[in-house]
This record gives C-alpha cells, structure tokens and sequence, in this order.
C-alpha cells in the first residue's frame, strides 16, 4: 500500500545538521516517551528532556515526534536530498534505494511542553554575550557531577551593578568569570546542561538575546534561530556568600606563570595518582618567590622548583591535578586558603583549595 500525499523533498545534510543542534535536548531515559522524540512543530524543531529545551527553525508539511531513531538512520545515507511524507501517524522517508518507515507521535502530546519554554523579550537586558560565553566556559570548569547542592548542579549567576558574575563550584576548586550585562534577578542558577549548550552553540552568536529571570533562562540567537532554554535551579536555603568565602580572601598580587609551571604540575600528578591512595604534593613559596613541589608516593617521588619572583612565603599541602586545570591561564598566586590562577586582570579566574581546607 503506498503512503497518500505528495512526499516532500528536503536536503539530507540540512535536516541532519538541525537535529544535531537540538539532540542533546532528546532525553535518554524512557521514563516520559514524549521526551525522546524530535519534535516537528511545522515552522520548528524541537526537543527537551525536561531540563533543557532547544529548537531550531525546520519548516515540514507534517507536524509530530520523531524517535532519535531518524538522526541515526539518516546518518547511514548518501543521498544529497530525502523525501518526506506523512501518511496515518507513519513518517515515510525515502533516500535514494532507501525505504524507512518511523511511527509519528500527536503534535498535541508534546503541547504542555512546547508551552512552557519562555518567550524571547520585545526589550532584553543588554548582555555582552561573547564576555558572558567565556565567563560561562570559564565557570563551568569547577562544576562537578555531584548531586549534593543546587550550586554544585550548575553555574550561579550573581548581579553586581551593571555585571554578571559567574561561579562554579566542587568545595575543592572554584572557577569564576565576570562579564558586563543585567538579568532580571540578583542571583540564579542555571544547569551544567544549559551552559555546556550556550557556551557550544552560540560561540559565533554576537547579538544573542539572554533573559534570566526567577524561574527560567533564555539564550536566542537571531542570526540562526537557535533558542535555548531551561528553568532555573532552586537554590539552597544559605546561599553560598561566594565574595566572602572566596574572593576576599584570597585577594593578593598576581605572577606571571612560569612556562616551566605545566610541566611540573603534571609530574606531580603522575606521582600523586599512581599509588594506591591519591599523594598530596607539598608546595613551598620561600620569600622572594621560589617555589617548590615535592611529591611522593609508594610508586617513587619528584622534585621540581620554579619561580614567582616577588612572591611572598607560602607554605601548603595541594592537589597537583587540579593546579595541572590552571595552567592555561596567564598568572597566579598563593594565598593561605588557595592557590589563585587567573587572566585578562582577573576577569577569568580558577580557585584551588588547600588540601584539608575545602571550605
């Protein structure tokens, strides 16, 4: 029996780079079938998982949930252009001698869904999107996948006059960034699974619209139509006083990092690793600014010196790994709580704790 209707003809290459763009909204648990579907709106395509959304433009003749099986089968074709025909709730496809049939859920299943993702605003904040792109990339360095806090999940937003400013954090590393721009709370959350998003497709995206406000997080891009969305987490009852606990603290002079830096660092880590039971390495800052790393554990032991010329003395226990996550960043410093890397004047920086002092 064939399909009724005229079938549609569309690029391959097209419709697979949109689904690209919004699969990492495709939910991989089966739990809520209607979150593992591509979702054809007719004007867009959509996805969520039910913690981030993304949609793209994608004009079809046909509107419904497509399983990610479609990505997958159309990634085995040649075929420059496809057909696409709906037919009784089937979606037919054909690609050059390739026949396939996919089961297409009701638009109407996915509505409560499609509702709840915010509008893109007639007025938004102003937002220096390619300052809060690399803040964001910056501050998701130190987020982990613990589950224990809100602002362990994700990357805490925090308004100060006309600034965001952006941490991250694991209790052993804080990663932070600053960008000028405003939202519409002092202070949010947003999930890992946003940011990693943002920071990923809208690198080329100068004039994106960002909308934060006490329930969600909007990133569109007018350029391409991509938008991005998620609500936003909710915070413990004590927020973490993130200027107090680790910005002021640890406020000091700055040094350039050595070039020698990296490699020492990685050696320390190879020994502290190799063992049965994860080594500290001792660092030593004399007054003057030699430093010192020594390192050892059942498998041998390394030494290693360079120098932050100027530095002042400094005596503590460290995760060599984590310092190794620093070293692409221009200029460091020692304090009595961390160890301090940071560029661009401090806009970006990377907190490390002090072995035994992870508050």
């Amino acid at each position: 029996i064939q399909p009724k209707g005229e079938p549609v003809m569309t690029s391959r290459a097209a419709l697979l780079a949109n689904l690209a763009t919004v699969e990492a909204a495709v939910s991989d648990s089966t739990a809520v079938p209607v979150l593992c579907q591509f979702w054809f709106t007719g004007k867009r395509l959509v996805a969520f998982n039910g913690i981030i959304g993304i949609s793209v433009p994608c004009e079809t003749k046909f509107k419904g949930g497509v399983p990610k099986t479609l990505k997958q089968l159309l990634e085995t074709s040649a075929a420059q252009d496809i057909e696409l025909l709906d037919d009784k709730d089937v979606l037919h496809v054909k690609a050059a001698s390739s026949k396939f049939k996919l089961a297409i859920m009701p638009i109407a299943d996915f509505d409560d869904y499609l509702n709840t993702q915010p509008a893109v605003p007639k007025e938004p904040y102003a937002v220096d999107i390619p300052e809060t792109l690399s803040a964001l990339a910056m501050a998701m360095r130190a987020v982990g996948n613990e589950k224990v806090r809100a602002d362990m999940m994700g990357v805490t937003f925090i308004q100060v006059k006309k600034e965001l400013h952006l941490f991250g954090t694991d209790t052993k590393t804080v990663s932070y960034g600053r960008a000028s721009g405003k939202m519409d709370v002092p202070r949010a959350i947003l999930p890992i699974e946003f940011c990693k998003e943002a920071v990923k497709l809208f690198k080329d995206e100068n004039d994106a619209t960002l909308e934060i406000t006490k329930g969600d997080a909007l990133l569109f891009g007018p350029d391409s139509g991509i938008k991005l969305w998620a609500a936003t987490l909710v915070p413990e009852a004590e927020e973490l006083d993130f200027f107090g606990l680790c910005v002021d603290p640890n406020e000091g002079d700055d040094f350039p990092i050595p070039e020698t830096f990296a490699a020492a660092v990685q050696r320390a880590a190879i020994i502290g690793k190799s063992g049965v039971a994860r080594t500290k390495t001792e660092l030593t800052v004399s007054n003057g600014g030699t430093v010192a790393l020594y390192t050892k554990s059942e498998v041998g032991e390394v030494k290693d010196q360079f120098t932050l010329k100027g530095h002042g003395a400094q005596d503590c226990d460290v995760n060599a790994a984590l310092l190794a996550e620093g070293a692409d960043l221009e200029d460091m410093r020692v304090t009595e709580h961390a160890v301090v890397f940071s560029k661009e004047g401090g806009r970006l920086a990377y907190y490390v704790s002090h072995v035994g002092r992870e508050d």
